[in-house]
């Protein structure tokens, strides 16, 4: 059975500190806690999801970006998992914008679609006990980026500009333990300050 967790919150009411929380552990279920790191770096205008060169880092590298003084820290909300339930969580709220339009005597009409904007994030632990996990996870976000707006007869369209990214892998990591998910580079919308975007997960066990 589909365990759905329904959290109606854009992305950015996620809860923002300089470091993440230490929840306690469940009575029978392993807590999955996601971070997002943004770090700044000054040049980057890229829009990718990254992986680090060789192997996933570990632990002391994700507790190193955590810590720096310029990070930003924002935490999803707790997600709870048994083994082998996949467990979503959905942080996506249903907008609707303009996705065509054609003039009619002189006039514009539009036609309007509907979207999911938001964070939808789907865990399934494949395996784990009291020392390690084996999981896979789809991150999904899709963002309102801006407008374009097109002249047509005499009259300006706005036009929606989105932004969409994914992570979708399979892991086995020690519990208790933060891993990266990888990374994004992008622009913010608040500033001109590039920034990359870490995804970090820890999974904590039961209480015994």
């Amino acid at each position: 059975m589909l365990r759905i967790l329904l959290v109606f919150a854009l992305l950015t009411s996620i809860g923002c500190s300089t470091i993440p929380s230490s929840p306690e552990p469940h009575a029978d279920k392993y807590a999955i806690q996601i971070l997002e790191v943004d770090m700044p770096v000054g040049l980057s205008t890229k829009d990718y999801i990254q992986y680090e060169p060789g192997s996933r880092p570990g632990s002391q590298h994700v507790e190193k970006i955590m810590l720096d003084p310029d990070a930003k820290v924002y935490e999803h909300p707790l997600v709870y998992a048994d083994v082998g339930t996949p467990t979503i969580l959905d942080q996506t709220e249903a907008r609707s914008f303009v996705e065509d339009f054609t003039i009619e005597g002189g006039k514009v009409k539009t036609s309007k679609k509907g979207y999911q904007l938001g964070t939808r994030i789907e865990v399934t632990l494949k395996d784990a006990d009291r020392q390690q996990v084996s999981f896979h996870i789809n991150l999904e976000t899709k963002k309102l980026k801006g407008y374009d707006t097109i002249e047509a007869a005499g009259q300006k369209v706005k036009m929606p500009v989105f932004s969409e990214k994914q992570i979708n892998t399979e892991l086995q990591q020690a519990v208790n333990a933060w891993t990266s998910l990888g990374s994004i580079d992008g622009t913010s919308h608040g500033d001109k300050n590039d920034f990359r975007k870490y995804y970090a997960v820890r999974i904590i066990p039961p209480q015994p």
